[in-house]
């Protein structure tokens, strides 16, 4: 095996890691006994050295925070006058100007730090906020968040005021959550949002399903820019999906990632849809794909008796079946015939326990019928 080989499959290694890692904290604070704890790591054995290695390159993404100095006190009354701070910090100034505003700024759990606002103005510029000749400052106190008021929402209502109310405060919820995660990553990195803004250069592409209950990154760690997702009501690949496969097709051909993921769960709402034979409407159509992958496998799963034991295999059936569908595709076939390291993979994830469970498809089950779905290439194809 080539060294960029071995490189590819370490950094697979290490995405898993970091699920175990994950979970094996959440372990630590909720499953306290007086035999011990049940971590993650008694589960699956890694090498300790690969979650070192994790470590070290988490904090090689994450820069020395710089030390916070923090703004003269904003006179409550900022929204009908102006007011101008400086203060300096190694020979820099930082210059605010208020501008009047209609509503004031949304409430935020702190102040922001000086390296909040340098980092907001390098948004728009150069130190002194200027970009191609046009001055602008940003900080998160101009950032204003509308807010919902049965006064400037009534002509929206489509239940009663006090639901209408309830909900709206839900979605405002969302907003402020976003500054004060802009606030934090700010606070830690001043540069955390700039590094990304030109390019994205991720290793991996999952396909996962669209349940709010599997959120991908946080279940790996992984940083901004790490994972490209595509995401589906029960994680199918279907050749006619100009969706996924536009997807697949940049992925690979132009982002240059190393592995294909599809990932599906336990207590799959989808998969246990198919597994009835009753009328849901349009999504029918699309579950008959699933219903496609009981056919293939109709004899294993006739002889489990149990349903939850059913809808639990056909959920792994269902991931194996669509991690051999990227394996059939061109783009997959055409970047392994060009001889590009990429690589195929299948997992479930257990919402019980968090941890991810590697199915082994381009080990073990894509060889046996790879000669079937081959495609050849000419060379001019291949340029």
């Amino acid at each position: 095996m080539g060294t960029l080989e071995k490189s590819k499959k370490s950094s697979l290694k290490n995405l898993m890691g970091s699920n175990l890692r994950v979970t094996s904290n959440l372990n630590d604070k909720d499953d306290q006994s007086e035999e011990g704890n049940v971590t993650a790591s008694s589960v699956h054995s890694y090498d300790e050295n690969e979650f070192d290695r994790y470590n070290k390159n988490l904090e090689q993404n994450i820069a020395v925070s710089q030390q916070v100095v923090e703004l003269i006190p904003i006179s409550p009354h900022h929204h009908t006058s102006s007011h101008h701070f400086k203060k300096k910090k190694k020979g820099i100034f930082l210059s605010k100007k208020l501008q009047n505003h209609n509503h004031p700024p949304p409430t935020l759990s702190r102040k922001p730090s000086l390296s909040t606002f340098a980092s907001l103005q390098n948004l728009s510029g150069d130190s002194n906020g200027s970009n191609n000749g046009f001055h602008r400052t940003l900080s998160i106190q101009d950032f204003h968040v509308h807010r919902h008021t049965v006064e400037n929402s009534q002509h929206c209502f489509h239940s009663e005021e006090s639901e209408e109310m309830e909900v709206f405060e839900m979605y405002d919820k969302l907003l402020q959550n976003n500054i004060e995660y802009v606030q934090e990553k700010l606070e830690l990195d001043p540069n955390f949002f700039l590094k990304h803004k030109e390019t994205q250069k991720p290793n991996y592409l999952l396909i996962g399903c669209s349940d709010s209950r599997v959120p991908p990154d946080q279940m790996l760690k992984t940083p901004p820019g790490e994972l490209f997702i595509h995401r589906n009501v029960a994680n199918l690949v279907v050749n006619t999906d100009l969706n996924l496969m536009a997807v697949l097709q940049y992925a690979v051909e132009v982002l240059k990632v190393k592995h294909v993921i599809v990932m599906g769960h336990s207590r799959c709402g989808g998969v246990k849809a198919s597994l009835e034979n009753c009328y849901h409407g349009l999504i029918d159509k699309w579950l008959r794909n699933i219903k496609d992958v009981q056919r293939l496998h109709k004899d294993e799963l006739d002889k489990i008796k149990n349903f939850d034991k059913k809808w639990e295999r056909l959920i792994e059936l269902n991931v194996i079946e669509q991690s051999l569908n990227i394996c059939k595709t061109s783009i997959i076939q055409r970047a392994w015939q060009k001889g590009q390291a990429i690589h195929v993979h299948g997992w479930v994830c257990d919402i019980e326990t968090g941890l991810i469970k590697d199915l082994e498809i381009e080990e073990t089950l894509w060889q046996p019928i790879e000669n079937i779905y081959k495609i050849e290439f000419s060379e001019k194809e291949l340029e």
